[in-house]
């Protein structure tokens, strides 16, 4: 490729979390920019602290750069669904989904708007709503994809503790002759060897059983191993024998069958295994962070105004602040950025709610930063990262 060719940087476009950056790479891996930051802004001086981003500062600023190629990608004006006219795929409750250029959009807001609103259609002219909602799908996609690897895992476990038993000849001779009188798992139109060995090897282990021992035989397997005939939760009647006594039991559930014989023990069980709380929305978590961020803010504010009231803190001009030393500059604000702060103060009562703002006891604003420190490590920043 020549350097005056165009090169391209085709999507999509990834975060990559460095030791002090976050980089954007294209789907060649090549990088189309760096997000520089850094984690110990806690520890450092003011002075110093606002000259860098955060790790989530930059974080959120690498991902929105890694969307540009969504963005700049050319849309259809007009996308209908199944084909160009309504058919009978149309349902009012599957409608049209419609892109306006934007230009039309600022031309005819007013009108549009009124349209929309006439005959309840929803309108969401910066598309904020469409994607809150797919982040909120991806969250909850990954949490509810944990829970399905934390029970495979449970599965793989007991598999690994259970004693493995050998299928003998005799049990494969057996099953065979199943195959050949047409017996069930043999009685429909189907290889069913493999169930076949499972019968004939239940079989094998009452055989050894002691008297007081009982077997339970568990399957969700219905259509080759019950009399769907009759009633499906009784064994099919090639297989009744088997399950002539109370002595060996056959279920379609292993619930079914641990309940009857330890009902106290199921209970516990079924509250280890079955309670699961929905999982909290990524919008709702944002919203959470983002009071205990104004919180927390607003607290510390508080602390500053009144250590310039009892003049620990002097307000500076820019002027004064550039002369003084960095150790002076511990007890000095910036007159203009205390003009702002006052505005944000006024903004934070007015938007939270003072009631919502304190006085806090030292226990309470222990937990208030706790609740931050975590729902910010939840949504992908480090732990006891408390800026504000």
């Amino acid at each position: 490729m020549g350097m005056s060719e165009k090169r391209r940087f085709p999507a999509p476009w990834t975060v990559v979390r460095g030791s002090d950056s976050f980089a954007v790479n294209d789907a060649n891996g090549v990088t189309v920019a760096h997000v520089h930051c850094r984690d110990d802004l806690h520890a450092v001086s003011w002075s110093s602290a606002h000259e860098h981003l955060t790790s989530d500062e930059a974080r959120r600023i690498a991902l929105a750069i890694a969307r540009l190629p969504e963005f700049l990608r050319p849309y259809p004006e007009f996308v209908p669904r199944h084909g160009q006219k309504r058919g009978r795929y149309w349902q009012a409750s599957h409608p049209y989904h419609i892109a306006l250029p934007e230009a039309y959009v600022n031309e005819n807001y007013d009108e549009i708007v009124a349209c929309c609103a006439y005959n309840n259609v929803p309108f969401d002219p910066t598309g904020d709503e469409v994607l809150a909602s797919l982040d909120d799908v991806d969250h909850r996609i990954t949490i509810l994809g944990e829970a399905v690897n934390e029970g495979i895992q449970r599965i793989e476990t007991i598999f690994a503790r259970t004693e493995v038993i050998e299928t003998t000849d005799a049990v494969k001779l057996r099953a065979a002759q199943r195959a050949v009188d047409k017996k069930a798992p043999f009685h429909k139109d189907k290889n069913s060897i493999g169930d076949a060995i499972l019968i004939e090897t239940y079989r094998d282990i009452l055989a050894g059983r002691s008297n007081d021992s009982t077997y339970a035989f568990v399957t969700h397997n219905k259509h080759d191993f019950s009399n769907m005939v009759a009633d499906e939760r009784q064994p099919h009647p090639d297989l009744a024998d088997l399950f002539a006594d109370d002595k060996s039991i056959y279920a379609l559930a292993l619930g079914e069958v641990l309940n009857s014989y330890a009902p106290e023990w199921m209970e516990e069980v079924k509250w280890e295994f079955e309670y699961l709380e929905e999982p909290r929305l990524l919008s709702e978590l944002a919203e959470a962070e983002n009071l205990l961020f104004r919180q927390v803010w607003y607290n510390r504010h508080w602390n500053r105004r009144i250590a310039i009231e009892r003049g620990k803190q002097k307000l500076v001009t820019k002027e004064e602040w550039d002369k003084a030393t960095p150790k002076r500059r511990h007890k000095m604000t910036v007159d203009t950025v205390w003009v702002a702060a006052l505005a944000a103060a006024k903004k934070t009562e007015d938007e939270v709610g003072i009631e919502n703002l304190g006085p806090w006891t030292d226990f309470e604003w222990g937990m208030l930063n706790g609740k931050l420190s975590a729902l910010r490590w939840v949504m992908g920043s480090e732990w006891d990262f408390l800026d504000t």
